[in-house]
């Protein structure tokens, strides 16, 4: 095989090799441990490996400040980013500014976590800190958006001013995982009482009605209970948060999930949804800035979400075990129900595996999440099965084509269940482990890039080419945001290929990879 060819095929090793490094690094800080990262109940004292995770976070604010700054120095007059200077000055800022910002307030709780006195002041200031941290990165990302969405912007950006934006991305992004692996149940615990006072005062002046029609008064009149639900579930989770370290994971889920549950019961109603669309009642717009506050301290701290998944899956294993209209459908839902929890190596024992490493060492090896993405798979491929049951499936057609109906003859309640239990649980895993999901196929093209370099030939050629497409399906697959991390390593690789000038003698080789340039 000619230099050329060989020399295309290192190029490829290349950007392969950092596609799954970043995999790698993402997936290592998701899977941080998260033991003795809070405050204690008692006192307020910080838990001892509070200073340790505090210091990470600092380093990791550092890292975000300069990637930043990398934006800030390329976004001169001229520039195809010079529209993202203000937006990304005000990030590198907010992750490190002369006196102020994410990595002081990580440092300074760092400093107290090692003395023996209360430190729930520093601990909020990080909390603080952060939530400003996040709005400046999000106002970036808008304004890059923009940019993105204007094609004579949008075209004169080089490769190199895509990876300033993807840095800072990637840099975020290792803060945030960071950032809730500490602080889980304090944090919770003030947004939930920030939350439960925004309920409260909407309950409260609520209630005189003395305008029937105006926006309150209709609340008061129609959904007076559910506003009165939701300030009791509030209040429930409030208090669990309190108790900080003694607050056991399964309740936190539980009493945060029958907060969102009564907060969906009171969103549908019309009164508040006009009230909230009119933006002229503080009240409403309040509760529900309050809620979604509450709702990022919750869906963003992979512990308690793999706790989730772990109830979920018990949830669908029981369902599963009802279903027994024949013998064959109930030798396939069997099947469902031990994968999905077996009491030893189903999805629910390897989520709650999961939920312990990262409560202990955590999991930075990927060994325990590799397991319950495995065992995701095998409980996908058991309820396709099942689905494809024709006793199953016909059962399944009626209810979706009556889907309100108040109620089901028995068995046809039971395939209800099974089918609300798998997708509740679908739903929730394709929002968690999103960069250990990347971390496999990352890993294999990596290794058919290896192989690709060492004998550059046709064969080696479509195993890449494989290994290209799997990597490809899981990309995606996964959230936007999450996307944009590995998008400048993805691109670059097929920016290899697409960028050649072909000659005759390499077609068989490169006509392999053509589909590529079209993706």
């Amino acid at each position: 095989m000619s230099t050329y060819l060989t020399s295309k095929a290192s190029d490829i090793k290349t950007k392969a090799q950092a596609l799954k490094s970043t995999a790698e690094t993402q997936s290592n800080s998701e899977l941080g441990n998260t033991n003795q990262t809070d405050l204690q109940q008692n006192n307020n004292h910080p838990q001892t490996n509070l200073t340790k995770k505090a210091e990470q976070l600092a380093a990791k604010a550092q890292g975000l400040h300069t990637a930043a700054d990398g934006i800030v120095q390329a976004a001169k007059q001229g520039s195809p980013l010079q529209p993202l200077n203000e937006t990304a000055q005000k990030l590198k800022n907010a992750a490190k500014g002369t006196s102020s910002g994410l990595y002081q307030a990580a440092e300074t709780l760092a400093n107290k976590a090692q003395q023996t006195e209360a430190a729930q002041t520093q601990a909020t200031a990080v909390i603080t800190a952060f939530d400003n941290v996040e709005q400046r990165y999000e106002a970036l990302m808008d304004e890059y958006k923009k940019i993105l969405n204007n094609k004579e912007k949008a075209v004169k950006l080089t490769q190199t001013d895509k990876e300033k934006v993807i840095e800072v991305v990637k840099a975020y992004y290792v803060v945030k995982t960071t950032y809730y692996q500490m602080l889980i149940v304090h944090r919770i615990q003030k947004k939930a009482i920030a939350f439960h006072g925004a309920a409260s005062q909407l309950q409260s002046q609520a209630q005189p009605a003395e305008a029937p029609e105006s926006p309150l008064g209709k609340l008061q009149k129609d959904a007076n209970q559910e506003m009165a639900d939701l300030v009791d579930a509030a209040k429930t989770l409030k208090d669990e948060a309190e108790k900080l370290d003694k607050a056991p994971d399964a309740q936190i889920v539980e009493k945060y999930l029958a907060v969102v549950e009564k907060y969906n019961e009171l969103e549908v109603k019309k009164e508040f949804t006009d009230a909230l669309e009119a933006k002229k009642v503080p009240q409403v717009q309040n509760v529900k800035i309050k809620f979604d506050a509450l709702q990022k301290s919750y869906v963003n701290v992979l512990r308690l979400r793999v706790q989730e998944l772990s109830n979920m899956a018990h949830t669908l294993s029981g369902a599963a075990g009802t279903l027994s209209q024949d013998e064959q459908l109930r030798q396939k839902a069997n099947l469902l129900k031990e994968a999905a929890s077996n009491g030893n190596e189903g999805l629910k024992e390897k989520a709650t595996a999961l939920v312990s490493a990262i409560n202990g060492s955590g999991d930075s090896d990927g060994t325990k999440a590799k397991l319950v993405i495995e065992q995701f798979d095998a409980v996908t491929d058991a309820y396709e099965t099942l689905a494809g049951q024709p006793s199953y499936s016909a059962v399944l057609a009626k209810i979706k084509q009556n889907p309100s109906s108040p109620s089901l003859p028995g068995d046809e309640e039971k395939v209800k269940d099974v089918y609300d239990a798998y997708t509740n649980l679908k739903t929730l895993y394709n929002k968690i482990l999103n960069f250990t999901k990347m971390k496999k196929p990352a890993t294999n093209l990596d290794n058919a890039a290896d192989t690709l370099q060492k004998t550059p030939n046709v064969e080696n050629a479509r195993l890449f080419k494989d290994k290209y497409d799997k990597f490809k399906d899981v990309y995606d697959s996964i959230p936007p945001d999450i996307k944009a991390t590995f998008q400048s390593d993805f691109e670059s690789i097929k920016n290899v290929v697409c960028g050649v000038n072909l000659d005759k003698k390499y077609i068989s080789y490169f006509s392999i990879f053509w589909t590529l340039c079209n993706l």
